[in-house]
């Protein structure tokens, strides 16, 4: 994790270095960040008190640790909840990516769970929940990056499984982009979003058998032909209007909480 950050702060002043041109017109050359999976954690009993410090550690240990040493420089190099500041560290970032799927939850423990990783592991790392349809985190991690770090952001992951085309997607997409469009109502400088994926494609450890796209790719098919699923035109009507269309909101609600 060190190396990651000490090498992020050197890559960041050799790129700010050696790129002075401003290729796009913005004012601005190069602007470097790094995309990073937020994930929400909530305890698995809110009112057992080791649950509710095993999620507040996880999500210091998931998200915070890496997040405060390269957008501020504050390293916290034994994960132990206490950074020293660092200036070679810090003020190297001009906006950060989430990729952001889903809400974990956490079971407290009384011990580190592993010791030697960290103290603040008070969690137990077996029965950490893999997935919840969480739409309301999207909007918590976007004013968590403008609260905390400073930093405009944009959605660099965001999406759902329809392998069978039943909606899900379109759901989904709706969902989370009604929730990131109150983030930026609430102050959030959220500078875009993009869906993941285009296609259905190979995932690193699992071939095909995930299938994300907003186009299905038949693996077998030799010619690899694009099939858009439900949720090709809820996007394209998306970005067509640059908000969540009345009608796709209605069809789709996201709840308030």
């Amino acid at each position: 994790m060190v190396a990651l950050i000490e090498a992020h702060a050197r890559m960041y002043d050799a790129v700010k270095a050696g790129d002075k041109l401003d290729a796009d017109g913005d004012g601005q050359a190069a602007q470097v960040g790094v995309v990073y999976a937020m994930a929400p954690v909530a305890p698995a009993d809110p009112e057992n008190p080791l649950d509710v410090q095993g999620a507040k550690n996880l999500f210091y240990l998931w998200n915070m640790a890496y997040l405060n040493a390269v957008a501020k420089g504050d390293l916290d190099a034994e994960l132990t909840g206490k950074s020293v500041h660092r200036q070679d560290l810090a003020g190297r970032m001009d906006w950060l990516g989430i990729n952001y799927y889903t809400r974990i939850t956490a079971q407290g423990t009384s011990e580190p769970f592993l010791p030697e990783l960290s103290p603040l592991s008070t969690f137990n790392a077996l029965t950490v929940e893999p997935w919840e349809d969480y739409p309301r985190g999207i909007y918590e991690m976007a004013m968590l990056v403008q609260a905390e770090l400073g930093l405009p952001s944009m959605v660099t992951e965001n999406g759902a499984a329809d392998p069978n085309d039943d909606g899900t997607a379109p759901s989904y997409l709706v969902r989370h982009l009604s929730w990131l469009s109150r983030a930026v109502q609430a102050g959030a400088d959220v500078r875009g979003y993009f869906y993941w994926t285009l296609m259905d494609n190979y995932e690193w450890n699992h071939g095909m058998d995930i299938r994300m796209g907003l186009f299905a790719v038949d693996k077998d098919d030799p010619k690899k032909t694009r099939v858009a699923r439900q949720a090709v035109p809820v996007y394209r009507a998306i970005a067509a209007a640059n908000a969540v269309p009345a009608e796709l909101a209605a069809k789709y609600p996201a709840p308030a909480e």
